[in-house]
C-alpha cells in the first residue's frame, strides 16, 4: 500500500467511525449505508492488489464491547496457497468485502438461510480470490438478539453439518482437499465438534445431537485429535474436546455451569 492510499484509507476510517457515533434515526441510519458502501468501495474494492478485504468487527448484545480483528499480515497482499490460515479466520461475510467479478465469475452464492451460510460462501471464494487483504479498522458493528442466526434454537446446529459438508465436498472437487486437509479439519473441529456442542451443553446436559456431531467430525476426519492446529488451542478448550470425544456430555454441561454460562 503506497503512502497515498494509507493517507486515504486513514481518512476513511476516521470518517465511518464519526457516522458509528452518530444517533440512529431510521434517516441517520439510512444515510449511514450510503456513506459506508462508497467508502469500502472508493478505499477498499479499487485497490487492484485486492480482490478481497477483511476487516474489524465489534459486538453488542451478549458480547458487548468485544472487539473481533484477524491475526494474519495486515495491508499486505495475501494468497490461499502462501497462507493457509485465511482458512481459519472468521468467516463472517459482514466483515468482507470483495471485487463483484469474484461472483460472476465464479458462481459462488449463499446456501438458503440458515447456520453456516457464511462459512460456505466464504470459504469458497478463498479459492477464487487472488489475493487478500486484511485490515485492523472495526468496520462494522454486529448487534446480536434474540433474533439473529446466532440465536437460534438447538436443533438448528444440525444445519453446520450440512455447511461443512459443503465445503468440503468444494474442496476435494477442485483437488484442494490434501491440500488443506489440516485447515479443513480444523474448521470441522471449531464450528461442528466444539462450537455446536457447546452451544447445547451450555443450555442442557443431553440432546440426542449431541452424539451425531461426534460422528460427524470422526468420520470426515479420523485422525482429527492429531490435526497439528489442536495443539495451540488453549488448555480449557483440549480439556472439553476430550470429554466430547469421550461422550462426557454432562461433564462438560457442569464445567459451563461452574464458570457462570
Amino acid at each position: 500500500m503506497t503512502e497515498k492510499q494509507k493517507l486515504k484509507h486513514l481518512k476513511a476510517v476516521r470518517l465511518l467511525k464519526s457516522i458509528l457515533n452518530l444517533p440512529e434515526t431510521l434517516k441517520q441510519q439510512k444515510k449511514m449505508s450510503e456513506i459506508l458502501l462508497s467508502v469500502m468501495k472508493t478505499v477498499l474494492l479499487r485497490q487492484r492488489i485486492c480482490r478481497m478485504c477483511y476487516f474489524g468487527l465489534r459486538m453488542t448484545g451478549d458480547n458487548d464491547g468485544a472487539v473481533f480483528t484477524d491475526d494474519l499480515p495486515l495491508h499486505t497482499p495475501l494468497t490461499l496457497q502462501e497462507t493457509p490460515a485465511l482458512l481459519l479466520n472468521r468467516p463472517s461475510a459482514c466483515i468482507a468485502a470483495w471485487r463483484r467479478t469474484l461472483f460472476t465469475d465464479t458462481g459462488i452464492r449463499f446456501r438458503a438461510r440458515g447456520w453456516g451460510e457464511d462459512l460456505c460462501m466464504t470459504r469458497k471464494m478463498l479459492t477464487a480470490a487472488k489475493s487478500v487483504v486484511i485490515l485492523p479498522d472495526v468496520l462494522y458493528l454486529y448487534r446480536q438478539h434474540e433474533g439473529s442466526v446466532t440465536k437460534r434454537a438447538l436443533d438448528a446446529n444440525a444445519e453446520i453439518m450440512d455447511a461443512i459438508d459443503d465445503v468440503l465436498t468444494w474442496y476435494q472437487a477442485r483437488g484442494l482437499f490434501e491440500q488443506y486437509e489440516n485447515e479443513l479439519g480444523k474448521l470441522c473441529v471449531d464450528n461442528v465438534l466444539y462450537d455446536a456442542s457447546v452451544r447445547i451443553l451450555k443450555a442442557q446436559s443431553a440432546h440426542p445431537l449431541l452424539p451425531q456431531l461426534l460422528d460427524f467430525t470422526a468420520a470426515r476426519f479420523p485422525d482429527y485429535r492429531h490435526n497439528p492446529y489442536l495443539k495451540g488451542y488453549p488448555a480449557r478448550k483440549k480439556l472439553v474436546l476430550s470429554l466430547l470425544g469421550k461422550q462426557q456430555y454432562r461433564a462438560v454441561h457442569l464445567l459451563f455451569a461452574a464458570a457462570g454460562h
